[in-house]
């Protein structure tokens, strides 16, 4: 019984370092929730920039089909002895 009355007397105690615990413990999670957002916004940013260099399906088919098709006329040229290796190689470099 008399512990029973110890803890009604310092109830006010207990409430306190509960209310401390409780608001330290908000403390921590509010923080980290802030390093999140800040790390998501730098992720967001670098993927926005990357999105903005990406290649696009219909820009990789052109750039694909106009070398195969300086490649065949090299090749052709090559073939019937009109162009020499290092001829191809400044044409290629222009």
């Amino acid at each position: 019984m008399k512990n029973l009355e110890k803890i009604k007397n310092n109830s006010w105690w207990i409430t306190l370092v509960l209310v401390l615990f409780i608001s330290l413990r908000q403390c921590g999670t509010n923080r980290e929730i802030s390093r999140i957002d800040k790390d998501l916004k730098v992720i967001r940013g670098s993927v926005d920039s990357i999105q903005g260099s990406l290649v696009t399906k219909e820009d990789m088919d052109r750039t694909m089909n106009t070398t195969m098709f300086n490649f065949l006329i090299y090749e052709d040229d090559f073939d019937k002895g009109k162009t020499s290796l290092s001829e191809i190689k400044s044409k290629i470099e222009k």
